[in-house]
Order: structure tokens, then C-alpha cells, then sequence
């Protein structure tokens, strides 16, 4: 008998353990969750606080949008820092201010704006005259729900003008691409970033084609037969209208969708808060306007809790993570991948043959500065990686750049990529000594010079101004990180100079007004250094391609569009004065990935700069 309530009372055991894991297991999968690539943190769609109340219409959205499972749009390497649980809930007042964890990975802070999904509404932002036409259009468009009704890439229709033409190298051929939706229907707007390529059969050749939004579904495609043989095109969509208007969305509403850090030390005392280049940082009803430190520049920090701290000791600045915005299933499908480059290749060959007449081609040292703003697309094509200009010669090459380099100092402002041209010109072109401090590992935050004596040629390289991944702060008060108009002020009046910027991936994460801002406060700067010394070459380095990113909701090459666009708007008045290096083109044909290109994309940038300049 005791055997018998032995082995009942264990079948018992075992059939309640087994019905509480199903249990709990239903309930883990019908409450909203984190999804296989992790996220921080789990919310629901209507949170309620201080900062919003959820409205009627709201309600009845959540209960009715059955597709609405929000979850963190941040898979696990689209963040930075790991999860903070003890700074969320009531218990949180008892880790700030004075009481602040002195390590950052573990700090604080009194609104985890990393984890927050309170949208920053703001009805004066963007500013009237800094919206682009592309926002205007999309800004009125529904939130982004139903994969099926977005675009697929795969169906799209090609309708050739002439399919049956003989072709010669040289000819230009036009296409029509309809787009259809994921449902089988043909799309009826336009907007989608569409990117096309004519390649050879063999992949060594690759040219972009001229792209225009014919707003209705369709794109005419106009391409250049550049060499003979056969060739296919094929068509990349790598942001729908939908996922274009939900960046500019997020960007509308919380301004930046990337935080910073500010750390604030005196003497024993310290502590770190929240920055932005935008005044509305949530958690903190005190700011520090640091707009003197960031060089006349947007820049701001909450105040330190502890009030025996204050902005003035103020000492560095970092990057500190992306902010989590909750997303539908949809929106979560189409940013949690790292490879933007989905691609089709039409089955329709097109075949050429040599002209008779060959174009003869100046040096490209004497195009002028207008000739390099003309961005229609083809200028060239890329040969094995290399890019040739069809308006051009360039005959520059490792043995001859050098040469070019003679009697010159050339600066590079900007950001890590500058600083690969910076390294590359260093340890492959010449042999030049460092004399500033010597770097402490790659990646380095601070001016760097190094002085050729044989050459006669000196090179730097200047850390672009906040937004940056690093900034300290030096005797005067300001940080080492100076804006480009404050080096172009401090050029000499006298003596070869070639001045390269660059601005975009920083700037990426926050709407591009910001951009915009930065580019009018450099203007007076550029016209008065130009006619101060008639020796100096100023040249911009273009945004640039690049199809792989490890936090695509936030930092991808969309916006680098719209930079261009800027500039072309902004720089009207210097187009026969300021060279355009227009690496757009150049990294889309060679297909590009990496936010920092390899070194044979490098050599080519270098070596586009030198064809232009060289003398």
C-alpha cells in the first residue's frame, strides 16, 4: 500500500510540475517579448507617466491593431552598454546624484533614456526652413503595420526602351522599373531608395545608373554602356518609403535616437549625465548649455544632481548608447538584419560593341571645381575595384602620389575615416615623423601632425566637433574638438594648403537639421579663408555608401542622401571655388559595406583627391 501512494504521490508531483512549465510557458508567449536577437527590455504599447497619458483613440488602437507587439527595436548589437536593471523602478532614486555608481557601465541616471519610449514631441521642430522635400512627403503617412504592403524587391518588372537596339559603348540606354508589394501589387508611390548597377558578365566592371522617382511605383533608369561585352543590370532597395518615413519619423519625435555622456569631476566628487545635442534630455529639468565649450556649436548636458557639482566642471564628453523606441513585428522584420544590400539582377543581357571614335579625355587636373559638383550619375565605373573617370584622366598611382604631395600641407578634418586616409598617406605614401603625441592604440580622439622633411609636405588630422565619440576638455575651457570653421580661421595667408572635411555618420543619429546647422556655420568661414590665401585647395568628402551596419535602425547610409542634398543647397555659391569628391558614386559601384571602407577603397578616395589636385 505505501508503495502505491509512493509512486501516486510522484506521478502527482511530476503531472503539477509539468502543468505549471506549460503554464508559464503560454504566458511567456502571450506576453509581449524580447525576440531571438535580444532586447534590453520589454514594454507594453500605452505606458502610463508623468510625461504621457494614453488617449482615447490610443486605447482602441491597442485593442483592435492586433499586429501591434511592440518590442525594443535595439537587437543585441544595436547596444553599447549592457542592462541596467537595478536603475529601473522605484528603488532607482537611491542610485543617483551623490550616490551615482563612480563606473559608467553601471550608472544611473534619472531617466534611462537608453530604455525610454516617450516620444519628445516638439510642433516647432523641424524648423520650417530645414525640412526636406522627402519629409514633406512622408510626413503625413500611416504607421508602417502590414509587410505585405511594403515593397519586394524580387518582383520588380523591367520595361526596356528599345530591347531589341544593336548597342555601342557609349550608347545610353533608359528603363522603366515598376515596383511591386510584397502581396503582388504594383506600388503606387514613389519614395523608395532605389539603387541601380549595369555590370559585366564577369562582375569586374560596375557603373551606377541615373535614378529618377516618377511617384507613382515607377523609376526611370537611365545607364551608359561603358565597355563591350555583355552586361546585366540589377536593383537594390535598401530602404522601402515605409522604413524612410519611420526614421524620419522617430527623428521628428525624439530628435536624436542616439545619447551621450558628460562626466563632471571635482576634486573626489564626481558624476556622469545625460547629453544631446538637443535641449530636451529626459530625466533633467537643468541643463548645460555647452554650446561655448562645443565651439559656437549646439551641445548640452543636464546639470548635475549633486549640487556641489556644476557645469563648469564639466571635464569629457562620450558616447554613451541608442535609444530603445518600441516598434511593431513589421518595422522589428526589416531593422533587425545587418545587410541592407538586397539585391535582384535582371535575366535580360545587354550586349555592346566598341565605337569607332573614341572620346579624347582631359587631365583630371584641370577639371575645374563646378565640374565636380555634377553628381548625375554615371561619371565612371569601377574596374576591378578600381574607379575610372569617364570625364577625366587620372594618372596617379602609389609611385607617383608622392609626388603630389610636394611643397603641401594637407589636413583631413572629420571622423575615423578621415583618419584611415590620415594613417594610409603615413605608412604607404611617405615616411614622414610624428610630431605630436604618439597614438596610445588605433583608434585616437586628438590632432594628429606628421611632417615629411624631404617632401616638404606636412599632414593632419583633426577630430571633427561634437557629435563625436570623444571629447576632452582643455585649458581655456573648451574641448580639444574644434569645428572646421575655427581651423579654417587659424589657416595661414600663405603657402600650399589642401583642406578636406568631412562630416555624416556622427551626425547620422540625430534628425539632419543638425547637420544642416553645421554646414551654414562654416560658410562665412570657407569664403573668408579662400580669399585670405589664394594657395588653398578646400575640398568636402561626400557621404558614402556603406551596406552593412550593426545598428541598421539608426546608423545606416540613408541620410547621406540627404547630407548631399544639403550641401548642394548650402554650397550653391562655392560650386566654382570648393571641389566636390564625390565618393557616393564611386562606394555604391564598388558596392561597399563596411562603415570604415578597406584599404583599396581608401587608396581610391586618396588617389581621386591627388588626380584633382595634383600638380
Amino acid at each position: 500500500m505505501s508503495d502505491f501512494i509512493r509512486y501516486h504521490t510522484g506521478v502527482h508531483r511530476y503531472l503539477t510540475f509539468f502543468c505549471i512549465i506549460l503554464v508559464v510557458s503560454i504566458v511567456l508567449y502571450l506576453v509581449p517579448h524580447s525576440s531571438p536577437c535580444g532586447c534590453t527590455i520589454c514594454k507594453p504599447i500605452i505606458l502610463s507617466s508623468s510625461n504621457h497619458r494614453p488617449k482615447p483613440d490610443e486605447v482602441q488602437m491597442a485593442k483592435t491593431e492586433k499586429q501591434l507587439v511592440y518590442r525594443s527595436f535595439k537587437p543585441k548589437y544595436c547596444s553599447m552598454k549592457k542592462s541596467k536593471p537595478h536603475c529601473v523602478g522605484p528603488n532607482s532614486i537611491y542610485h543617483l546624484g551623490v550616490n551615482q555608481s563612480i563606473d559608467i557601465v553601471t550608472a544611473c541616471f534619472p531617466t534611462e533614456v537608453t530604455l525610454t519610449d516617450i516620444p519628445l514631441q516638439d510642433k516647432n521642430f523641424p524648423p520650417a526652413n530645414k525640412v526636406l522635400p522627402i519629409e514633406t512627403e512622408t510626413m503625413n503617412d500611416a504607421d508602417f503595420f502590414d509587410m505585405s504592403q511594403t515593397t519586394s524587391v524580387e518582383d520588380t518588372k523591367f520595361h526596356f526602351e528599345n530591347p531589341n537596339k544593336s548597342l555601342n559603348v557609349g550608347d545610353v540606354v533608359k528603363v522603366r522599373m515598376d515596383l511591386i508589394d510584397k502581396a503582388g501589387r504594383p506600388r503606387t508611390v514613389g519614395g523608395d531608395d532605389v539603387r541601380v548597377l549595369i555590370q559585366s558578365q564577369n562582375l569586374e566592371y560596375k557603373a551606377c545608373a541615373d535614378v529618377v522617382d516618377l511617384k507613382n511605383g515607377s523609376y526611370l533608369v537611365t545607364f551608359i554602356m561603358l565597355w563591350e561585352g555583355n552586361s546585366s543590370i540589377s536593383i537594390s532597395v535598401p530602404y522601402t518609403r515605409e522604413i524612410i518615413a519611420t526614421m524620419l519619423k522617430w527623428r521628428r519625435q525624439y530628435k536624436t535616437v542616439f545619447y551621450y555622456y558628460g562626466y563632471f569631476k571635482l576634486g573626489n566628487l564626481q558624476e556622469y549625465t545625460v547629453c544631446s545635442p538637443f535641449s530636451t534630455i529626459p530625466g533633467y529639468t537643468r541643463l548645460c548649455d555647452l554650446a561655448l565649450v562645443n565651439d559656437g556649436l549646439p551641445w548640452f548636458c543636464g546639470q548635475p544632481l549633486n549640487t556641489a557639482l556644476n557645469c563648469d566642471n564639466l571635464v569629457s564628453i562620450h558616447d554613451l548608447d541608442f535609444s530603445e523606441i518600441p516598434v511593431n513585428n513589421a518595422l522589428y522584420s526589416t531593422f533587425a538584419r545587418k545587410n541592407m544590400n538586397m539585391k535582384i539582377t535582371s535575366k535580360i543581357q545587354l550586349h555592346a560593341v566598341r565605337a569607332r571614335n573614341s572620346i579624347k579625355k582631359k587631365n583630371c587636373n584641370q577639371m575645374q571645381p563646378k565640374e565636380t559638383w555634377d553628381t548625375k550619375m554615371p561619371s565612371g565605373f569601377a574596374l576591378k575595384g578600381q574607379w575610372i573617370n569617364f570625364k577625366c584622366n587620372n594618372f596617379v598611382n602609389l609611385k607617383t602620389a608622392p609626388l603630389c604631395l610636394r611643397n603641401t600641407t594637407l589636413v583631413l578634418y572629420g571622423d575615423s575615416t578621415t583618419r584611415q586616409w590620415y594613417s594610409y598617406i603615413v605608412t604607404q605614401l611617405t615616411k614622414c615623423k610624428l610630431v605630436t603625441q604618439k597614438w596610445s592604440g588605433r583608434k585616437w580622439y586628438d590632432n594628429s601632425e606628421c611632417v615629411d622633411t624631404k617632401l616638404d609636405f606636412t599632414i593632419k588630422w583633426l577630430p571633427q566637433i561634437l557629435p563625436f565619440s570623444k571629447g576632452s576638455r582643455v585649458p581655456g575651457g573648451k574641448l580639444n574638438l574644434r569645428s572646421v570653421s575655427t581651423h579654417l580661421d587659424q589657416l595661414p595667408a600663405n603657402g600650399r594648403i589642401i583642406f578636406v572635411f568631412h562630416l555624416y555618420a556622427h551626425i547620422t543619429r540625430q534628425h539632419y537639421s543638425l547637420y544642416w546647422d553645421h554646414v551654414i556655420s562654416l560658410k562665412s568661414s570657407v569664403r573668408n579663408a579662400l580669399k585670405r590665401n589664394k594657395e588653398l585647395t578646400i575640398a568636402i568628402k561626400s557621404p558614402y555608401v556603406f551596406y552593412s551596419s550593426d545598428c541598421m535602425s539608426t546608423l545606416n547610409d540613408y541620410h547621406g542622401k540627404l547630407f548631399i542634398e544639403i550641401l548642394h543647397k548650402e554650397f550653391a555659391e562655392f560650386k566654382d571655388s570648393v571641389i566636390f569628391l564625390n565618393y557616393w558614386e564611386m562606394t555604391q559601384a564598388v558596392e561597399n559595406y563596411g562603415i570604415h571602407p578597406p584599404q583599396s577603397t581608401v587608396w581610391e578616395h586618396i588617389r581621386h583627391l591627388l588626380g584633382l589636385v595634383c600638380k
